[in-house]
């Protein structure tokens, strides 16, 4: 994979991050409360 495929690719997901965290804040924050969970343990 190139750099530039991989800049691409953070980039749409950190999109796809921007936009959900504005239509839907509350269910976004209980995903990485939920996810930093699962980390942990």
């Amino acid at each position: 994979m190139t750099s530039l495929a991989m800049t691409r690719n953070v980039l749409n997901v950190s999109t796809r991050i921007l936009l959900s965290l504005m239509s839907d804040p509350e269910m976004c924050l209980r995903q990485i409360k939920a996810k930093e969970r699962t980390n942990v343990v």
